[in-house]
């Protein structure tokens, strides 16, 4: 997937818009709602979804002629199946959904996991090269421009010799949050919720650092209590992952916050200093893009001036969604092979079930995995 949120060329706007379906509209309209009316590159064409008043009421949103289905196998058993799906429909159901859409479709789009274990991950990535389907992991990091700018710098030497990368999320345990990445409107618990976080996380270590080589990692099975007292925002540590990567080495950590709001944020150490993007925090505004601050020995920390992009107005979830659906648009229409374009989302998940057979067996996992634990 592109690390850039380069505008659509004018070239890409004079093609026909693509026709989109989009099974699982209560997750999909909450991601890709604000964004879809401002991008000529699809045409909402169908929607499937259990809560018809819900669809009734997007599809007078989204305007034009819009079939409606009760669930994703009606739509796709329909006369005019659309060239392309969203696809959010929960877990439990996903791989199935993909499965039967793959030979329909030319192209899907989906948040990660595609599935629950990596055996039925393979199945799909092998379905969908079957085919020549082009598989789409929704992974909206990969199209923010400042932390895009963020690697770029880290990567070209800003803080010295590139030395390690380390991801800090805290979170409430809320179905708002997790909806957002994808999650089941239901994943309440820790364990359901790191298959996404865990993901997104890891994501964005191979964007910076490459190929995921090994896995360490401390994974508690329950959500910890809360402090009962003191000033502290930040509870117990969930999951502590430490990666070996081609390029250096990454850590993850995830705990619990007592903060309304989640935070996101990313730091990149080298030898001269430290480069620290905020995604989310408590103190950051929830739809603005992330801040980037520099850090070097002897130095107050200095905020960053954030690159030159058109429509920078946008909310930052919104020019996320939007920037990711230009480039599934622009995938699906190029003509182009889709070979391996789902291979991210395995990728992904193979580290977050890496990390519980570290954990389990107290040892270091070598990648590639060909099964996954039993959660």
């Amino acid at each position: 997937m592109q690390s850039s949120s380069e505008s659509t060329t004018a070239a890409n706007t004079t093609r026909t818009p693509l026709r989109l379906g989009i099974a699982g509209c209560s997750l999909a309209r909450l991601r890709y709602g604000p964004a879809i009316p401002l991008t000529s590159r699809v045409q909402v064409v169908s929607l499937a979804d259990p809560d018809a008043k819900l669809m009734r009421a997007w599809s007078r949103v989204l305007g034009g002629d819009i079939e409606t289905f009760a669930d994703p196998p009606a739509l796709m058993a329909s006369a005019s199946v659309p060239d392309a799906l969203i696809i959010d429909v929960p877990l439990a159901e996903r791989a199935e959904t993909i499965l039967a859409a793959i030979p329909l479709c030319r192209g899907l789009l989906c948040a990660p996991p595609f599935a629950a274990t990596i055996e039925e991950t393979d199945r799909i990535l092998h379905s969908a090269a079957v085919h020549d389907t082009w598989l789409v992991p929704a992974f909206p990091r990969r199209f923010d421009p400042v932390l895009a700018q963020a690697i770029e710098l880290a990567r070209t030497g800003e803080v010295g010799l590139l030395q390690q990368i380390r991801c800090d999320w805290s979170f409430p345990l809320s179905s708002a949050y997790g909806a957002e990445l994808g999650a089941d409107p239901d994943a309440g618990t820790w364990a359901e919720l790191l298959q996404y976080v865990g993901c997104h996380a890891a994501d964005v270590c191979r964007w910076c650092f490459g190929d995921i080589l090994t896995v360490s990692a401390d994974v508690d099975d329950h959500i910890p209590p809360t402090a009962a007292s003191g000033r502290r925002d930040t509870g117990p540590l969930l999951a502590n992952l430490v990666l070996g990567q081609e390029d250096g080495p990454a850590t993850c950590h995830f705990s619990l916050s007592r903060a309304v709001n989640a935070s996101e944020r990313y730091s990149f150490t080298g030898s001269l200093g430290q480069l620290e993007v905020v995604l989310s925090a408590s103190t950051h505004p929830a739809e603005a893009f992330p801040t980037l601050v520099l850090h070097r020995q002897g130095i107050r920390p200095q905020t960053l001036p954030s690159p030159e992009f058109p429509d920078d107005d946008l909310p930052a979830s919104v020019f996320r969604a939007r920037a990711m659906l230009d480039d599934f648009a622009d995938r699906v229409q190029s003509g182009a092979s889709a070979g391996g374009s789902g291979d991210a989302a395995r990728a992904a998940l193979e580290v977050v079930h890496a990390a519980y057979f570290s954990a389990r067996d107290g040892r270091k996992v070598t990648l590639p995995l060909r099964r996954s634990p039993e959660l």
